[in-house]
């Protein structure tokens, strides 16, 4: 009993409650044996030790709330240690009166306490399941209940934190309902309308009664967001009360139950943004037209050097010094073509190659052909970087000058054929090719050890700008140099 208190009141027992009280009607069997084991049946008080053992029966039946199995079968185990107590002290074989009705009686107590037990368990039975199932919907509902109350707070924490955010967004916002009246508006807004002399209490007020300037079209343009539920976001230039702005808006529309119920408008002042672009596009256009400056003022100079360069040779009758003068020449106007034509083009940092490389063609084959020169050409529209431009213009140069000079100089019918095209398809490779019918190299000829200074500046050349270099001589000789561009539009 002392056990059986202690373990009810102290509060930290309570989890282990339904395990000890099993342990302590086990133990009841346990004490009851030792006592009446050692008992003499003789000694005077020997008739509470029976008294006692049906009051624990009858007590473990109706007090202990444990499951139906375990409370029979520890009462059983009480009567089993009462019994054999009594065979273990004797009283069996001395007092065999005194043992059957002392048995008897605990059995009856037994029976009792058992039906008295299965009796209060049917009984219950129903409303044990009957308060489980309302108590498993009560707990079921108060869950719905907390989830509900959980949901409203954090519905409420963040209506305040979204309200919060929009307060703290520098933008101009403010928010319509479907009948285009204002629920709400941030602080910026606030302080804008304020500061234009307009409105800053509009709650309720329709948008056009606030904004009398707006166009017209603004009031069909957010009914057509109501409608389509889209996004919408323009750049405008807008004069309220003698300032002009450049603002962006955007119209997004805020949806519930799938409708769209309000409409939240964000505007944001990008008017030193414009300024920024503007500036940006001055100062562009300033470096663009220094730069056709400069390609032009080069042109010139180098046009200059060639000017002199003439004056020279026609005070130096020399026929070497002429020669030697006429390859650095050509080599030179190779160069200023190319800041002619840059000087021209539409993009700056790119040469239109298939242009450069007939112009530069047609004027060596004038120049050095005496008009005994053919020249065909099929050029596939081709841009080059300039760093890649002016190397291809030198290697070209060099090849063309070595054909009218050598290869056509003892031909009646002189030809020189250029094709320009991509190598492959999408490979970022093309392949410029420059023939002639001439009368070709020597058999011992080899590009790795070239003979002439201008076969020296093509293999250089051919390096700096990691290209390949193909020489065929079969019927005249023919120059093929791979290389990267930047693209092909196909075109003639």
């Amino acid at each position: 009993m002392i056990l059986t208190l202690v373990v009810i009141y102290v509060k930290f027992l309570h989890k282990w409650l339904h395990q000890l009280f099993i342990i302590i009607p086990a133990l009841s069997s346990i004490a009851i044996f030792s006592v009446g084991a050692f008992s003499d049946i003789n000694q005077a008080g020997y008739e509470y030790y029976f008294v006692w053992t049906m009051l624990t029966i009858m007590g473990t039946f109706i007090f202990y709330r444990i499951r139906f199995p375990y409370i029979v079968v520890i009462c059983a185990l009480i009567v089993v240690s009462f019994t054999l107590s009594l065979i273990f002290n004797h009283t069996l074989r001395d007092k065999p009166d005194i043992f059957s009705f002392n048995v008897f009686f605990v059995v009856d107590i037994f029976i009792l306490g058992f039906l008295f037990t299965w009796y209060r368990h049917s009984l219950t039975r129903k409303l044990f399941y009957s308060d489980r199932e309302l108590s498993v919907k009560n707990l079921v509902l108060k869950n719905e209940i907390n989830d509900r109350m959980v949901a409203e707070i954090a519905f409420r924490e963040s209506e305040k934190n979204y309200k919060d955010s929009l307060e703290a967004l520098p933008d101009w916002i403010h928010v319509v309902d479907k009948n285009l009246r204002f629920v709400f508006m941030n602080a910026q807004f606030r302080e804008v309308n304020q500061s234009l002399g307009l409105e800053t209490d509009i709650y309720g007020k329709h948008l056009t009664e606030v904004f009398p300037f707006l166009p017209k079209q603004r009031a069909a343009e957010y009914e057509n967001i109501f409608t389509t539920g889209e996004v919408h976001i323009a750049e405008e230039k807008v004069k309220i009360n003698g300032r002009e702005f450049f603002t962006e808006t955007r119209l997004i529309p805020i949806f519930k139950d799938n409708k769209v119920t309000q409409m939240i408008t964000v505007i944001r002042d990008i008017g030193k943004k414009k300024e920024i672009e503007a500036l940006k596009l001055k100062t562009a256009e300033q470096k663009e037209i220094l730069l056709r400056e400069i390609h032009h003022r080069v042109k010139n100079n180098l046009a200059i050097v060639i000017s002199l360069m003439d004056m020279q040779i026609r005070k130096n009758p020399n026929p070497a010094f002429i020669k030697m003068a006429r390859e650095i020449e050509f080599r030179i106007r190779s160069m200023a073509l190319i800041h002619e034509h840059l000087y021209k083009s539409d993009e700056l940092d790119r040469l239109p190659f298939h242009k450069y490389i007939y112009s530069l063609a047609t004027g060596v084959a004038g120049a050095c052909g005496g008009g005994n020169v053919e020249l065909a050409s099929n050029l596939e529209h081709v841009d080059v970087a300039i760093e890649i431009a002016m190397p291809l213009g030198l290697i070209a140069n060099e090849i063309l000058t070595n054909s009218c000079n050598y290869a056509l100089r003892d031909s009646q019918a002189g030809k020189i054929t250029i094709d320009l095209k991509e190598e492959g398809t999408d490979s970022g490779l093309y392949r410029l090719t420059i023939k002639d019918n001439g009368i070709g190299f020597p058999e011992k000829f080899s590009i790795e050890e070239p003979s002439s200074l201008g076969m020296y500046i093509v293999q250089l050349l051919v390096e700096q700008i990691n290209a390949k270099l193909i020489i065929e001589n079969h019927k005249g000789t023919s120059f093929s140099i791979i290389f990267k561009g930047i693209g092909s539009n196909k075109q003639q």
